[in-house]
């Protein structure tokens, strides 16, 4: 099947100079901020320009006539380049080039995301100086330059057909409020049946399963203890052997919330665990739990509800507009094969 398609940027005049406007500034703002020469030169270097079909970036040999290169036998072609590339290329690679030629038609027909080349350009230029000036730093401008342009499509077409589906508020609503619409902070401290088997060990004694566990629970009990007449879990901190908390407590910038369980999601440490924490209220300390890790002492420092008739509306828009997932994309590609009879042979 042949397509074809008008050059994107052929504009209206007003556009074409909006365009050159934005394109300028972008090339000011580096030059100005860090006094870095040839800022031009490697945007003009990494090739903005579209292809004839506004399908995709092409880079400055594509653009040149004549020979890529020569020797003293002959010279190659851009055509004998094509040849080579495509006797290489495998059916995956040839999908996405049929996919690409495909979004950029339909946007073109759909009226969707006619500044996507400009945005993805400016995108590019604002981390000119991630890529580098050297050959393989413009190549890789370059690839950026052509993923955010086609991101930019398919975001456009997923989102005009997009069909917000409960299933999906509903897991977005856990994410971001915490399952059920309950998010809490929880922090304990965990006297670990492997540590305490090994600092028994390391006392000289061979413990058997039933001195690890009486001793874990006498160790527990003491820390419950201490943290009532301290009045604070967290400074009883150092006394836990959960690895996460150890680690915090090495690192200033952590120590203080060296205790606290990050995202908690009523799945670590088991269910045990997830009922002390469903009922316990904030600010009361549980009593010495027992779980397969060891034995604990926790805290609820803080308990949010949200209902989710409140949130629903915001969640919906959200969804509208977020960026197309991975099976959207997939099932995008399906549909515009299946639309434009697409055979892969």
């Amino acid at each position: 099947m042949t397509m074809t398609r008008k050059d994107c940027s052929q504009d209206a005049p007003r556009r074409a100079y909006r365009k050159r406007s934005a394109a300028l500034l972008w090339l000011l703002l580096p030059l100005a901020a860090a006094g870095q020469e040839g800022a031009q030169d490697r945007a003009r270097e990494a090739g903005a320009r579209l292809d004839p079909t506004g399908s995709f970036f092409e880079p400055p040999f594509a653009q040149r006539g004549g020979p890529l290169f020569t020797t003293t036998v002959t010279g190659l072609d851009l055509q004998d380049y094509q040849r080579y590339l495509v006797a290489r290329a495998d059916r995956g690679l040839l999908a996405d080039f049929a996919f690409v030629r495909l979004v950029a038609s339909e946007c073109q027909r759909e009226g969707l995301a006619r500044t996507a080349p400009q945005l993805a350009r400016a995108s590019a230029l604002r981390r000119a100086k991630d890529f580098g000036s050297s050959p393989g730093g413009l190549a890789r401008m370059r690839a950026f330059q052509q993923a955010e342009l086609e991101r930019l499509r398919v975001d456009a077409l997923v989102r005009k057909d997009r069909r917000v589906e409960e299933r999906d508020l509903r897991l977005l609503f856990d994410t971001r409020y915490g399952l059920g619409g309950v998010r809490v902070e929880v922090q304990h401290i965990l006297v670990s049946f492997v540590s305490t088997e090994r600092r028994l060990q390391e006392a000289g004694e061979t413990p058997t399963r039933e001195v690890v566990e009486a001793r874990s629970l006498e160790d527990a009990t003491a820390i419950r203890r201490a943290i009532l007449e301290a009045r604070s879990l967290a400074a009883l901190a150092h006394r836990s052997d959960d690895p996460t908390t150890v680690t915090r407590l090495q690192d200033p910038r952590t120590k203080a919330r060296a205790a606290i369980i990050e995202g908690y999601d009523y799945q670590r440490f088991g269910p045990d665990f997830a009922a002390c924490v469903r009922a316990l209220e904030p600010g009361r300390i549980s009593d010495v739990l027992r779980t397969s890790h060891g034995y604990h002492v926790l805290e609820v420092t803080k308990r949010t509800v949200t209902d989710y008739r409140d949130v629903e509306a915001s969640l919906r828009a959200d969804l509208a507009t977020a960026p197309a997932s991975p099976r959207e994309v997939q099932e995008l590609e399906q549909r515009l094969f299946a639309r434009y009879g697409i055979d892969l042979r």
